[in-house]
């Protein structure tokens, strides 16, 4: 279980920091850039528990 949880937490932030960065060079304002990564964030983290899900892991 340890191992999944490692896995997901190295996709995570492999998939989040280049669209990060993409979101930074876009939008100059810092609170709608705030906003806009908060959401990525929580999406992303939804879509990679959704995955683990559907193979049987439960991470919470």
């Amino acid at each position: 279980m340890w191992f999944v949880i490692l896995v997901i937490c190295l996709i995570y932030a492999l998939l989040l920091t280049p669209i990060q960065q993409g979101i930074n060079k876009l939008i100059k304002d810092k609170r709608l850039n705030f906003i806009a990564n908060f959401i990525l964030a929580i999406v992303l983290l939804l879509i990679l528990y959704g995955v683990t899900s559907m193979f049987g892991y439960s991470l919470f």
